[in-house]
C-alpha cells in the first residue's frame, strides 16, 4: 500500500477524495437504514462531551435524537429495539448486566473480535430478529472471472457501504480473514460515516461460519487481496 503524501500528485488525491466520497455517499443515499444507523454516533458523540463522561442517563437515550424531523430513540423496552424509522432493522441491543451468582438469562457472549453475540432468539433461526437483514452478498472473485460463480465459497456479508469498499478496492480481505483498509483512507478525516463504518474495521476479524464448506474460499480472497495490494 502507499501512504497518500507530499510526493502523490494532487490530481491523484482529488481522484481519491472524489472516489471515497462516491462509495459512502451513494452506500448512504440509496440505503436509509445506514444513515439513521450512523446518525447517533453524531448524537451521542455531543452528548458525551457535554456531559463529561461516556455513562449518559438511559432517559436521555430513549429521548434519543431527531433524524430528518421525527425523533428517534436509542432503546426501548425490547432488548432488540427497532424503532418506527427502520421497522424492520434494529438500532440498538440493550443486554442484562449479571450478578454474581446468577445464572444469565440469554447466553450473550463477547466474540473474540470484541463483538457482542446477541442470543435472546438463538432457539429459533427464523424469527425476525435473527434475520439477516443488514447484509448483501459481495463476490470475491467478479461475474467477469473464471470462478466468478454465484456460490457460498465465492461471497462474504458486507453491508452495503463495505460491500461498495470492497468492490473499489478501499477495504481489502486477507486468505486468514483479517480486513485491511487502506492506508490513505485510515489517515482521512470525513466524519463519523468513514470513522464508524470503514476505519474501525482496520485489522478486525471477518467472522466466519464453523463449518468449513460455508466459509469464503482462502485462495480466492488471497488471489483478490493480491489485487488490493496492486491497486494501491
Amino acid at each position: 500500500m502507499v501512504a497518500v503524501g507530499p510526493t502523490v500528485s494532487s490530481h491523484r488525491w482529488l481522484g481519491f477524495q472524489r472516489l471515497l466520497r462516491s462509495v459512502v455517499t451513494n452506500a448512504m443515499a440509496t440505503d436509509l437504514g445506514a444513515r439513521v444507523r450512523m446518525a447517533p454516533f453524531d448524537f451521542l458523540d455531543a452528548e458525551t462531551r457535554r456531559a463529561g463522561s461516556d455513562v449518559l442517563p438511559r432517559g436521555l437515550l430513549a429521548q434519543g435524537f431527531q433524524f430528518n424531523g421525527r425523533r428517534v430513540p436509542l432503546l426501548g423496552s425490547q432488548g432488540i429495539f427497532k424503532p418506527a424509522i427502520l421497522p424492520n432493522m434494529p438500532l440498538s441491543i440493550t443486554t442484562v448486566p449479571l450478578e454474581e451468582g446468577d445464572s444469565p438469562p440469554y447466553r450473550d457472549v463477547i466474540g473474540h473480535d470484541g463483538f457482542l453475540r446477541y442470543c435472546y432468539r438463538e432457539t429459533d433461526p427464523g424469527h425476525r430478529d435473527n434475520v439477516a437483514e443488514l447484509f448483501e452478498a459481495a463476490h470475491i472473485q467478479p461475474d467477469r472471472h473464471l470462478q466468478g460463480h454465484p456460490v457460498v465459497a465465492n461471497g462474504v456479508a458486507l453491508c452495503k457501504l463495505r460491500h461498495a469498499a470492497f468492490d473499489a478496492d478501499i477495504l481489502g480481505i486477507r486468505p486468514d480473514y483479517e480486513i485491511e483498509v487502506r492506508l490513505d483512507v485510515l489517515e482521512e478525516k470525513d466524519g463519523p460515516m468513514l470513522k464508524h463504518g470503514l476505519q474501525g474495521f482496520h485489522r478486525q476479524h471477518l467472522w466466519t461460519p464453523t463449518r468449513p464448506l460455508l466459509k469464503p474460499n482462502p485462495e480466492f480472497l488471497e488471489e483478490r487481496y493480491a489485487l488490493f495490494r496492486r491497486a494501491h
